[in-house]
């Protein structure tokens, strides 16, 4: 980064329902914070995602806060998924835009 120079970047965490894809394990959460200069600006991303046809454990409850209940009525990711990419490539003049 050159002395003076604005840097954009994003903090990505998600919350998932194990380790595996392969069996089945899918995206519960998903939360983004825009910095400018190391600074968050206000600009999020946040969403729970419906994973589907699965059940969640007990154990992943425990450890996200995140209840079966709160999926009603939430996109899966699919869905979500244009809106994540263009969040996290959002121009300097769009950055106002709010993604919560």
């Amino acid at each position: 980064m050159a002395f003076g120079s604005i840097e954009r970047e994003v903090v990505l965490d998600v919350e998932t329902t194990g380790f595996s894809p392969a069996r089945g394990d899918r995206i519960i959460e998903i939360g983004v914070v825009e910095l400018i200069d190391f600074e968050p600006t206000g600009n999020n991303f946040h969403h729970i995602v419906n994973p589907g046809d699965i059940d969640l454990s007990p154990r992943i409850t425990r450890i996200t806060g995140i209840r079966e209940e709160d999926f009603v009525g939430k996109r899966k990711f699919e869905k979500l998924a244009s809106d994540l990419r263009d969040f996290i490539g959002l121009s300097k003049s769009n950055r106002t835009q709010r993604y919560v």
